[in-house]
């Protein structure tokens, strides 16, 4: 069921950017959330990337690789 896999997996991303754009807009409004990631149940993981802080999912492995790999992240092209 290649489709099914891939229709999965772009799902998950989706759900990944919607948490991920929720913890950035309660930063901004400078409110605590803990946010969950989708993928793995734990909470959202983040690094420090020039002077801003990035949030990530571990993605598909599971596996914490700071953002990098298979880690989910939002798109570097979306201007918020």
């Amino acid at each position: 069921f290649p489709n099914f896999r891939k229709a999965v997996d772009v799902s998950r991303e989706k759900a990944v950017h919607k948490t991920i754009l929720m913890k950035m807009l309660s930063d901004m409004l400078g409110q605590q959330m803990q946010a969950v990631d989708p993928v793995s149940g734990t909470p959202l993981k983040s690094v420090q990337l020039n002077g801003s802080t990035v949030y990530y999912s571990v993605g598909r492995d599971g596996q914490d690789n700071q953002g990098e790999g298979d880690d989910i992240k939002l798109p570097d092209n979306l201007d918020i």
